[in-house]
């Protein structure tokens, strides 16, 4: 699980408006708090949940919600949490989304529409599971956002309206093979192995048993891999778990149990992979991280006093 520095968190407020006019983006990490009452409002919110215990509750519909979902919620529809109870403190990212901003990011990537138009008015389908892999993978990406959004770089607007574009595509490929509700057999072969490889990440994933569970040879395997990636199958594997470890890694998780999760069978090959991959060592990586976030805080502290 991916979360914040502690001077990146968000404290948290009843507010169900916006102050800024495209986005908003929380993270929050709540010791002790109050259920939520219902509510509506008139922009997108994208609600990611971490950790706790609580119910989301979307027009009259109760949903159990744990890590790895993602809830969305369109304008107008009521909705509300319910805390069941405060032994796990309760931890989430809160996206909100403009409906102006929201067309611009539909204009420049027509592709993003499945994230923003998911409540369908027959069946409506606010509740996204993802899978550990997968979910680091979005943490990451709120992460960047986040950052991004602290930090005076060169660009700044640009990169945060392009990372903000990814995220929506991301999110849009995988509610749209949902509502598509895509087979196995309906993929090329391709593109199933590496769905498989995505839910078996922390397996042992030679190419022999990826290929004994395809009912192909391990030379066929190991050819249509190496065409479509440009990269050998062991190569591409290596790269997935180390991406996830790395999301992994910027967490309060300790560094030398991070390995066991994404398919390294001792931290000593997974020390030597990461350093070869990002060239520091796991504990570098998260301080080159940490190092920069306190400075970050500080500026959107201050501006949020002078408002």
């Amino acid at each position: 699980m991916v979360s914040m520095k502690r001077d990146l968190r968000s404290p948290f407020v009843q507010r169900q408006f916006m102050l800024e006019p495209d986005f908003e983006i929380y993270y929050y990490k709540d010791p002790s708090m109050d259920s939520v009452p219902d509510h509506s409002h008139n922009y997108y919110e994208f609600y990611f949940f971490l950790a706790g215990h609580a119910v989301l509750t979307v027009n009259g519909q109760e949903y159990n919600i744990k890590k790895g979902h993602m809830a969305v919620i369109p304008p107008g529809v009521r909705h509300q949490i319910t805390i069941v109870d405060n032994d796990i403190p309760y931890q989430r990212f809160v996206f909100w989304v403009s409906k102006h901003y929201a067309r611009k990011i539909m204009d420049v990537s027509p592709h993003c529409a499945p994230a923003f138009s998911t409540a369908k008015s027959n069946e409506p389908v606010y509740l996204y599971f993802f899978d550990l892999f997968e979910f680091n993978s979005l943490q990451s990406r709120l992460l960047e956002i986040v950052e991004e959004k602290l930090m005076d770089r060169y660009g700044k607007d640009e990169m945060i309206f392009n990372q903000i574009v990814g995220l929506f595509l991301v999110l849009s490929r995988k509610i749209h093979n949902m509502e598509q509700n895509l087979t196995e057999l309906e993929k090329p072969l391709f593109a199933n192995v590496l769905d498989f490889i995505d839910r078996h990440l922390e397996e042992d994933l030679c190419l022999d048993y990826i290929a004994d569970n395809f009912f192909v040879s391990k030379y066929h395997l190991s050819h249509v891999f190496k065409e479509n990636m440009g990269i050998s199958l062991y190569q591409y594997i290596l790269k997935k778990r180390l991406k996830g470890a790395s999301a992994a890694i910027l967490s309060t998780q300790e560094i030398t149990s991070v390995y066991a999760n994404f398919g390294f069978k001792d931290y000593s090959s997974f020390y030597r992979a990461f350093k070869n991959e990002y060239g520091m060592s796991p504990k570098q990586f998260r301080e080159e991280f940490e190092k920069h976030a306190p400075a970050a805080s500080e500026s959107i502290q201050t501006k949020k006093a002078d408002q």
